[in-house]
């Protein structure tokens, strides 16, 4: 049983040569096909296969099973590593140990010992109530947390970081654009001064050209009158030549 990305439960049951996939930085609550029946002077402990321990999962939960239990061990595995693992059913997942502790004598042996137990005894044994055999995990995360899915934080926070991460490329994309568009306004702007300058250039060039022009009209026009006043003004006359009188002598 476990709860996928969105908070929904899932179950499924593994057969044998099944597999079933462990994802990443998850928790899958796992129930073992053995059923125990416990006497009440055994105590069971128990851990994961070494493979498994160097895989990098981890048991969550405690390892000692009370005198006296019935029922299938249900235990939360915690993949905590960025791989994913594959389990098969009817692979072995943990290695057991029995441990023998005190226990009432039976009625016979009491009898031979005239009714006391074979072995002293401190305190008092009290048998696991019935409301706590043969539960299955469902009855424990019920007790455990009714109201709430139990899945690993990790998911929320790679989500969260994801989240946050797009949200600052957002950001700083947007500012690229403003920094590109600012930057396309001025390259603009600049065109504008330049066209500017080019504009009031030609238009001085095209004011003095037309000065020049008229000035070179006026100057045409002046020569033409000088030209006129020469034509028609009269020439002077000629002074007579005055032939010098000699005096005669008389022979």
């Amino acid at each position: 049983m476990y709860w996928d990305e969105n908070g929904n439960r899932r179950s499924e049951v593994i057969e044998d040569d099944q597999e079933f996939v462990l994802p990443a930085n998850s928790i899958a609550f796992v129930t073992l096909k053995p059923v125990f029946r416990l006497p009440t002077y055994l105590a069971l402990r128990f851990n994961l296969r070494i493979t498994h321990v160097y895989q990098g999962i981890l048991l969550g939960t405690g390892p000692l099973v009370d005198p006296g239990f019935h029922g299938q061990l249900s235990l939360p595995l915690h993949n905590l590593t960025t791989n994913n693992y594959i389990f098969r059913g009817g692979e072995g997942v943990i290695w057991v140990e029995l441990t023998k502790i005190v226990h009432p004598a039976t009625a016979r042996a009491r009898a031979l010992r005239g009714g006391e137990d074979l072995e002293e005894r401190r305190g008092q044994l009290f048998p696991l109530p019935k409301s706590k055999l043969d539960l299955d995990v469902a009855g424990y995360l019920r007790k455990a947390d009714p109201n709430h899915p139990i899945r690993s934080s990790v998911p929320t926070l790679i989500r969260e970081a994801d989240k946050r991460v797009a949200e600052a490329n957002a950001v700083a994309k947007n500012a690229r654009d403003i920094a590109e568009r600012l930057q396309l306004v001025g390259i603009i702007g600049s065109v504008l001064a330049l066209v500017a300058v080019i504009v009031g250039a030609v238009s001085v060039y095209l004011a003095v050209h037309t000065i020049l022009d008229a000035l070179s009209t006026r100057v045409d026009a002046v020569e033409s009158r000088i030209d006129s006043i020469g034509r028609t003004s009269p020439s002077p006359s000629q002074s007579p030549v005055v032939s010098p009188i000699l005096p005669s002598h008389s022979p």
